[in-house]
């Protein structure tokens, strides 16, 4: 099965997978069988700017959480 945006199969998360979607999204590359559907991360059916910013979002969203708890303890 998989997770969304996990495209290249290292089993992390990260720009290495943005830069498959982006290859993909200029016809650079192509993405086929599992990492197409793991790109698809509004699960259309179609792989676009959408799904790479979702990407993007899903990657950063753990930093923000981790600079968001730093913030805290400043106060």
């Amino acid at each position: 099965n998989g997770v969304k945006g996990e495209l290249n199969g290292d089993g992390e998360l990260d720009y290495q997978d943005v830069e498959l979607l982006q290859q993909h999204l200029i016809h650079a590359t192509e993405l086929t069988g599992q990492a197409a559907e793991h790109a698809d991360m509004t699960s259309d059916g179609q792989l676009t700017v959408t799904d790479l910013a979702l990407l993007v979002q899903e990657i950063e969203k753990p930093r923000a959480e981790i600079l968001a708890m730093e913030t805290e303890n400043v106060y």
